[in-house]
């Protein structure tokens, strides 16, 4: 993220974003044929997968807040070779490219900075697998994801978010929320590309708190980073309780590892029951 149980499971690519991948995301612009558009989506393992066009070429690409960049699914990297940091805290070798054009919707995203490398292990699970929409995407618009709908609205005007609480973030484009557990104030990174809802470092002072309050079982899993895959041995279970401002979230499915560039991630699955706002104008998320 049953014992002996193995799964395949998507980790978001980078660990920070540097001053450097600011500028990166900064980079490229929206030229939009209106000013906002609705599309559905898919999902694969609770993750959102929106069609597009990538420099004329239909795909569908995984929505990832953890990926700084836009990456790009090739059997062969290109452009200029640097190093990231993966979700695991490993390093991996990563090309270097400007995308012409990135279309979602009626919405077009142009001369894009963005990384390439193999990540053909993910297309076993989403079809038509292009890569990871990240941070460059991400930044140049607003994000209304409806998730128990299938829907998202993309705009480059504030959107009416009336009845939404606001979550805020230190730094939208690096997102940690904080939340509450039995009166102590956490901190989390908001990773929606990570399948599992909540994971938490085994060793880690929450993590050892939860492993005492709820039952956890046993899992061996194959991961799936930028990396590569590797195995491991994992514990599972659900976690309730949780509050985010005055909203209450149980019955997560959790994961405790062994390890994490971040001591706390919550995925998409985190936020399945609600409609999250990435409101990029103002620097914060709402959810309702």
């Amino acid at each position: 993220m049953k014992k002996a149980f193995t799964s395949l499971f998507i980790i978001s690519l980078t660990l920070f974003v540097s001053s450097c991948e600011t500028l990166k995301q900064n980079r490229g612009l929206i030229t939009p044929e209106s000013t906002e558009s609705t599309l559905n989506f898919i999902t694969s393992r609770t993750l959102v997968v929106l069609p597009l066009t990538l420099d004329g070429v239909e795909k569908n690409f995984i929505l990832d807040s953890g990926d700084e960049l836009t990456t790009i699914s090739r059997k062969e990297r290109v452009g200029r070779i640097s190093k990231v940091g993966t979700a695991t805290g490993e390093k991996t070798k990563v090309g270097n490219e400007t995308v012409k054009s990135i279309k979602i919707g009626n919405m077009e995203f142009k001369n894009i900075k963005a990384q390439n490398l193999d990540l053909s292990a993910i297309e076993k699970e989403t079809p038509n697998f292009g890569g990871l929409i990240g941070q460059a995407v991400l930044s140049k618009a607003n994000w209304l994801i409806d998730y128990p709908n299938k829907n998202i609205k993309i705009s480059k005007n504030e959107i009416n978010t009336d009845g939404f609480e606001t979550i805020k973030l230190s730094n939208i484009r690096n997102p940690f929320l904080n939340f509450v557990y039995k009166g102590e104030t956490y901190k989390g990174f908001i990773d929606l590309g990570s399948t599992t809802a909540f994971s938490v470092i085994e060793s880690s002072k929450l993590g050892k708190i939860l492993l005492k309050d709820f039952q956890f079982k046993e899992e061996s899993k194959t991961t799936t980073t930028a990396g590569g895959t590797a195995a491991t041995t994992i514990k599972r279970g659900n976690v309730s309780g949780l509050n985010v401002g005055s909203k209450k979230f149980d019955d997560l499915n959790t994961v405790l590892g062994k390890s994490s560039s971040h001591e706390i991630r919550i995925g998409m699955e985190f936020f399945k029951d609600n409609i999250l706002y990435l409101d990029y104008d103002n620097k914060v998320y709402k959810i309702k």
